[in-house]
């Protein structure tokens, strides 16, 4: 299977997830994939369903539903006037798929995470379900890259900072010993006096 061929499954697979329970979904998973291999379910990729396929989208699909309570709470903080239990379900599916490839998979990048994102919400979705999630990737991005910048710029001032308080302790004390010379003058022309 394609990258996009699994990432397609992987989507269909959280969409039920939001119709059964966790325990449920291993013996979802198993008949779906059982299905797509025999042609019941008809993709054009139904027979191409290889063993190696068949572990990557497990292992995927079991670590984003890891981290849904982390997924879900980006995305209600982030979708301005929408929660995700009011989001459509291919909507919200396409968005936790591509907020974990954006947030935890680093062999997937940015922008393939929410163009594939974008074209699952088109093709699944409402007819605004393009627009809706790539407002709100966009919006994620855009926050998970200042807050890099944020942490790389901290990073830069406290290596900074030690070199300031080198430069400020020497300047401290040419004054300490300025001010000792003075007092060492003021006291030797008072012996004098």
């Amino acid at each position: 299977m394609r990258r996009s061929e699994i990432r397609e499954t992987i989507f269909r697979l959280l969409f039920m997830k939001q119709f059964n329970s966790r325990e449920d979904m291993e013996e979802q998973v198993s008949v779906y994939l059982d299905n797509l291999r025999s042609g019941v379910v008809e993709e054009k990729y139904s027979a191409s369903v290889t063993a190696e396929d068949e572990a990557y989208i497990r292992d995927k699909l079991g670590k984003i539903m890891d981290r849904l309570p982390e997924i879900d709470d980006l995305l209600n903080h982030t979708a301005r006037g929408w929660k995700t239990n009011h989001m459509g379900s291919a909507d919200l599916s396409a968005l936790r798929l591509a907020v974990y490839e954006i947030r935890y998979d680093p062999d997937i990048p940015e922008g393939v995470a929410i163009n594939e994102a974008v074209e699952l919400a088109k093709r699944y979705g409402e007819d605004n379900s393009g627009a809706f999630v790539n407002g709100i990737l966009g919006e994620i991005v855009r926050k998970t890259q200042a807050a890099a910048d944020n942490k790389e710029n901290g990073a830069k001032s406290d290596a900074v900072a030690p070199e300031e308080a080198k430069t400020a302790t020497l300047e401290n004390e040419k004054a300490d010993a300025a001010t000792t010379k003075d007092e060492k003058a003021a006291s030797e022309e008072g012996d004098t006096q």
